[in-house]
């Protein structure tokens, strides 16, 4: 038996206000920053700081945008009939604002972009509480929600037919950013801004091609072991280099 996934009026309503949200955080969050910027205000060449608070920029944009084409497919699917998921995508569209509004600093960046993972894992797991039939194949009308949730993620950790991964896929990957933070920069604050931006760009397109990736059967994602392995090599790969600077 499935659990119905039509969109109501109200649903339709919300996910209208979420995109004119988001088109006005890219608009006035991008504009104003770079409208905002000496080297552009004032005309002259920008130095490293200058140059670092544009690639933040561009990363901040690179996340929201990837988000965005995300969360529309996935909305489509599991419609905003319930207020919570609602409620933080209106939170996470705030978050992004600060995210793009934050990059003359050079690491507000990483916690922030720690926090929006960390939030796509709450309405991940919010979603399967919603639509449980739509993450296990086997669900049954009156089957525990809660049950259902701890059953999704812990089946997708052995990889199992007839369960969505999308929610796993999220909570790994913000196990990633959240080492990319702490054993990164918070062990070497003297690592090059660069270099940890290019991790965490690696990052985001992995991410979302992980989401994105169909498998043998249909079944969503990269396999456990070929995720874990990524982000190892990834998080390897930034620990290299701890003294590496970039001339600007």
């Amino acid at each position: 038996m499935t659990v119905e996934n039509e969109a109501t009026a109200r649903a339709i309503d919300r996910l209208d206000l979420v995109k004119r949200f988001f088109s006005v955080t890219i608009s006035i969050g991008v504009g104003s920053t770079l409208a905002n910027a000496d080297w552009i205000r004032n005309g002259f060449f920008p130095d490293r700081a200058h140059v670092e608070q544009f690639a933040i920029v561009l990363l901040a944009l690179f996340a929201t945008v990837l988000s965005w084409d995300g969360y529309l497919a996935s909305v489509k699917k599991k419609p905003l009939n319930g207020w919570f998921r609602f409620a933080i995508d209106i939170f996470l569209v705030i978050i992004y604002a600060v995210l793009i509004l934050t990059s003359q600093h050079a690491w507000f960046w990483l916690p922030i972009l720690c926090l929006i993972f960390a939030l796509y894992v709450v309405w991940d797991a919010v979603s399967v509480w919603e639509y449980p039939a739509s993450f296990d194949c086997d669900y049954q009308a009156g089957n525990g929600r809660f049950f259902t949730v701890l059953r999704v993620y812990a089946l997708s950790l052995i990889d199992r037919h007839g369960i969505d991964r999308g929610p796993l896929i999220s909570l790994a990957w913000v196990v990633y950013f959240l080492m990319l933070w702490r054993v990164v920069h918070g062990q070497n604050p003297e690592f090059s801004v660069f270099w940890v931006l290019l991790a965490a760009f690696a990052g985001l397109l992995l991410y979302r091609k992980d989401k994105l990736r169909i498998g043998a059967g249909g079944v969503r994602g990269f396999r456990m072991w070929q995720r874990v392995l990524i982000i190892l090599v990834l998080i390897a790969c930034a620990l290299l280099f701890p003294q590496v600077t970039i001339k600007v």
